[in-house]
């Protein structure tokens, strides 16, 4: 690519990956192409601002993007509401290496130099990532949210809009933590758990669990 910046392409299309998309514009590590979407005729646009990029076609293509392309980076732009399309395509793109995974930081991030960001994670604008935090791979520190000193955060895991992490909290594999939700600190949330919008965590949550309210209660278990 020109200028040595790498091209990247955002799997999904929806409004995550338009957050991912404006992410990477504005980190200026990368160059992005477009867009897959199996649902989507190829060539259609999408848009930010004045800005445009197309649907590439479904995620078969990457294959034919890499023989062309063989720089490319990929991330994945598919939210927690889709949590097993999102699985699927981190399997996709962990297949494909390490040289192919795209990782970003927001300008407006604060993230401690002594803490560790997995490949494939994107933090958005206003989060802060503090002192020994360790955050795994292809997981969102979205906006706002914090993650305090010591925090040990797993892959594939969501902290959504506004959502704050105690010191020494430990987050488990796919587990995702609500807006607005908090953890205590030294407390641990299971693999696949979910933490409801606006909870309180002050107890370890069970894996594969759906916590809510103040204190979070549980309330079902989050697969089957």
């Amino acid at each position: 690519m020109s200028d040595g910046i790498p091209p990247v392409i955002i799997l999904g299309s929806g409004g995550h990956a338009l957050v991912i998309w404006e992410l990477l514009e504005l980190c200026g590590q990368y160059s992005v192409l477009g867009f897959t979407d199996p649902l989507s005729p190829p060539g259609t646009a999408k848009r930010l601002g004045a800005l445009s990029k197309p649907i590439l076609g479904p995620d078969s293509i990457i294959d034919e993007q890499l023989r062309k392309t063989p720089e490319l980076k990929l991330i994945v732009g598919i939210g927690p509401e889709n949590f097993r399309v999102r699985q699927k395509l981190v399997s996709l793109v962990e297949s494909l290496g390490p040289d192919h995974i795209a990782t970003c930081v927001h300008p407006s991030a604060v993230v401690s130099r002594s803490a560790q960001i997995g490949l494939g994670t994107a933090v958005m604008a206003g989060a802060v990532i503090n002192p020994c935090a360790v955050v795994g791979r292809h997981s969102v520190i979205n906006t706002g949210a914090t993650v305090d000193h010591e925090c040990r955060i797993g892959n594939e895991v969501f902290v959504q809009p506004g959502a704050h992490l105690a010191g020494n909290v430990v987050i488990e594999d796919g587990a995702t933590v609500g807006i607005g939700a908090a953890v205590r600190e030294n407390l641990r949330v299971g693999r696949n758990a979910m933490v409801g919008g606006g909870a309180f965590v002050t107890r370890d949550v069970p894996e594969n669990s759906v916590v809510v309210g103040v204190p979070a209660r549980f309330l079902r278990h989050r697969f089957s």
